[in-house]
C-alpha cells in the first residue's frame, strides 16, 4: 500500500466515526470508554449533570453529543449506567450499549411475531427498550428496571 492510499484510508476511518457510544448498561461509565468510542469527531461535546427524580432518587446524566446523534448515560451514585436514551439519525450500536442485555434483547427482538421499523417496545425481566422512528430521526430509551435507584419511576428519565 503506498502512502497515499494508506492517507486516505485514514481519512476514510476519521470521518466514518462519528458513532458516539458509553458504558453498557449494567457497566460502570468511563470518560475514557466514551471518548475512545467516539472515534476522533472535534464536535463531540460531553456535559454531566446531577439530577433529582421527583420522589427524590439522585442520580447523574452524562450527555455526549455529536454530529448524528445524543446519547444520554443515567449512572447511580456509585457509576453504574442503569439506563441509555438515544436520539439522533440511527440507533446506536445497541450490541455496545446492552451489554450483557444484548443476547437477551436480541432474543427477544428476533422471536417477535409482528415487527414495526417505526416501532420497538420490548420488556423482559431485566430490560426494558422503547424505540420511535419517526422521519430521519430516531428516539430511544433502554433502562434496567432493577438497576433503577429508589424513588426512580421510569417516567422520570427524561
Amino acid at each position: 500500500m503506498n502512502r497515499l492510499s494508506a492517507w486516505l484510508c485514514l481519512a476514510v476511518l476519521i470521518f466514518t466515526c462519528h458513532v458516539v457510544e458509553a458504558a453498557a448498561l449494567g457497566e460502570r461509565a468511563s470518560d475514557i470508554s466514551v471518548q475512545a468510542k467516539a472515534g476522533t469527531s472535534s464536535n463531540l461535546k460531553v456535559s454531566t449533570a446531577a439530577k433529582t427524580a421527583s420522589l427524590g432518587a439522585a442520580y447523574t446524566v452524562r450527555e455526549t453529543v455529536s454530529e448524528i446523534r445524543t446519547l444520554k448515560e443515567y449512572m447511580t451514585a456509585d457509576g453504574t449506567t442503569f439506563a441509555i436514551s438515544w436520539t439522533g439519525v440511527s440507533a446506536p450500536n445497541f450490541s455496545e450499549i446492552f451489554g450483557v442485555y444484548y443476547s437477551e434483547f436480541k432474543t427477544v427482538r428476533d422471536s417477535r411475531t409482528t415487527r414495526s421499523r417505526r416501532v420497538m417496545a420490548l420488556q423482559t425481566s431485566n430490560i426494558v427498550v422503547n424505540s420511535v422512528s419517526l422521519g430521519d430521526t430516531m428516539t430511544g430509551i433502554a433502562y434496567v428496571p432493577k438497576l433503577l435507584p429508589a424513588g426512580l419511576i421510569a417516567e422520570d428519565l427524561k
